[in-house]
């Protein structure tokens, strides 16, 4: 299975400076191990909208070929 987390990050931009983003992570679970098999950052400004994200892409099962068009689709809303 795939799960999906919010990752929270610190980017640095000349025009506006300093700013915290998080980025979606997702990864493939099994009995012995987890391992991280995508990572998309500086997708979200808000802490509790990337949560929501990435519980959403947990349960629905999102495939992690289409991540990136969900992740587009979502935010175009």
């Amino acid at each position: 299975m795939i799960k999906y987390r919010a990752v929270k990050e610190k980017h640095h931009h000349p025009d506006i400076g300093t700013y915290t983003a998080w980025g979606i992570m997702g990864w493939r679970t099994s009995d012995r191990e987890r391992a991280v098999i995508a990572y998309i950052p500086d997708v979200f400004l808000c802490k509790t909208d990337a949560q929501h994200f990435a519980s959403l892409c947990t349960q629905l099962n999102i495939a992690i070929s289409h991540l990136s068009d969900v992740i587009e689709d979502y935010l175009a809303r």
